[in-house]
Formats: structure tokens, sequence, C-alpha cells
């Protein structure tokens, strides 16, 4: 099969990740020749509809919307909606954001769930390194990064014990890891005791769970509901420091009980976020289309 692939192509990106897995899979990704498939991984879905409307023979389309940003305006939404509805597989990354979609741009179609891969890592069993842990953007608002901030002064702790990794320099003197390749991550979360990830909103938290496959203990807000739907919300706590700061305090005395939890969850996340299985039900979300329609 003739597979076009759009989605971001930027540091960390899952889009070379699941083209290469295609590849091992004996399919063809192409570029500009007339595909089978058209998969577009993150939305919106411009690019990927222009390139279909060129199309003579009209191939099918696999749309994931990662999720909604409020903050963007209606011209936006309706679009995202279009899309979604004319597509004839339509995809997004967990139940949190099927709610979200279905709530706020209030579409009657079927809404499949295809999660993201989470990148490669392993539990290296080596003795963690640093205290804390933080990866990825950190201006953004719903991130909630001054939280992280707060919650080391709470502590007691400088800020100098944080280490963030991702293409974002933090403005304080902490260590950076700035956009690590797949493997100095692995080992940045293997080090770490604690990942600290307070958003208020994420789609799938891709940290949170390569936190839990590396044995680093996720700080959760427990206002976050994919928190709830991989059964994490025993590592939340409501988002203000010392909240925060007692729930670190807390797992730190019944280590043994967290990470048992972990030890529960690391298989299950390990295989339902692996790039194989993410490849493995795309293709079955295709053949079940082409075998009905």
């Amino acid at each position: 099969m003739k597979i076009k692939v759009f989605g971001y192509r930027g540091p960390h990106n899952n889009t070379n990740d699941i083209e290469n897995e295609l590849k091992k899979s004996g399919h063809d990704i192409i570029t500009n020749e007339q595909p089978d498939l058209i998969v577009d991984l993150n939305g919106p879905f411009t690019e990927s509809q222009l390139f279909y409307n060129k199309c003579l023979i009209k191939p099918i389309r696999l749309y994931i919307l990662l999720d909604i940003d409020p903050q963007k305006n209606t011209s936006w939404y309706d679009q995202t909606k279009l899309d979604l509805e004319s597509c004839e597989i339509a995809c997004v990354i967990s139940q949190t954001v099927k709610n979200q979609i279905k709530k706020i741009l209030k579409i009657d179609k079927k809404l499949n769930i295809l999660h993201h891969p989470i990148k490669n890592v392993s539990n290296l069993k080596f003795v963690k390194g640093f205290m804390f842990l933080y990866s990825g953007r950190i201006y953004s608002k719903n991130k909630r990064f001054d939280l992280v901030l707060q919650t080391l002064d709470c502590l007691g702790y400088d800020r100098e014990t944080l280490v963030v990794a991702g293409t974002e320099r933090p403005p304080l003197n902490c260590v950076f890891v700035e956009s690590p390749d797949d493997n100095i991550l692995n080992q940045v979360f293997n080090a770490a005791d604690i990942l600290l990830s307070p958003s208020e909103f994420e789609g799938q938290n891709c940290n949170m769970i390569q936190a839990v496959i590396t044995r680093t203990f996720p700080i959760l807000n427990n206002q976050c509901e994919v928190v709830r739907e991989f059964g994490l919300e025993k590592f939340s706590s409501d988002p203000t420091p010392e909240k925060m700061a007692k729930k670190i305090h807390e797992i730190k005395s019944h280590t043994k009980y967290y990470l048992d939890i972990m030890n529960e969850l690391r298989p299950v996340f390990q295989k339902q976020f692996s790039v194989e299985t993410i490849v493995k039900n795309m293709l079955e979300l295709y053949n079940n289309y082409r075998k009905n329609n």
C-alpha cells in the first residue's frame, strides 16, 4: 500500500517513527505519488486536504486530532470540524480528547481512539542521579510551569535541582537539556527521581507515561482528566505548591506502594503506547473501513 504521511517534523516528532514502522510493515511511504491512504498525525488538516483535493483517485483519509486549543479562533474550530466530518477515518488520541471534541465541536461522527506513540524508553535500572525533572514546553499557560517552581520553593529545594528537557530554555538557573535525542531522553528520564507535570489539560501526556516506564514518580494535576483515564490519579494532587509538595512527601514515605502501582502499569503502557501497537491499530482501522465500504 502507498501511504502519504503528514505531521510535525521538528524535535521529538512521532512522524518519522510512524513512517519507519509503516515501512517495516511492508508499505511504501510516498511523497507526490497517488496514495491509497493519507495519514495526518496532528491537525489542523489544511495541507493534507490540499493534497487530497489534487488526487485524481481519492484516497482514504485517516486524520488524528491531538486536542482542541480553546485559545484558537472559531474559524479554526469550524475548519477542523469540517475536516474531521469529511474524512473517512476520524481519530483522536484519547477518550479525554474525544470528550473535549464532542463538547466543543459537537461532532456526531464516530471518533476512533488512536494513541500517539511514546518514545522508546525503558527501565535502565541504574541509580537515580538527580531529584526533579520537567519535560516539554514551559511557556504555555496550560503547562503550569510556574507551579513547578513554586513547588520547589515550598519544598525548600534550590531551582538548580531541576532539570528541564525540551525546546524552550527556562528563565532560571536550572539544568537545561535542549532537544535531547531519544537515547539521551531515555537516560534523563531514568536518572530523575520525580517528574513534575502539573498541566491543567493534556491530550495524552506522554511524559507521565514515560515516567512510569522508567520508574520515575510522576507528580500530576488532579484537574487533568487524562490522569484518571490512564489510571494515575494516585500520583495527582490539587494544583497548589503545598498540595504537590505534600504528595511528593507521601510518595517518598511510601515508596514501595507507589512503585508497585508503576510496576503493574509498566507492561500495559509499554504495549499500549508503542509505535508498533499504534501502527497496527492504524492499519486495522484502514482495513476495516475498506471491508465495510
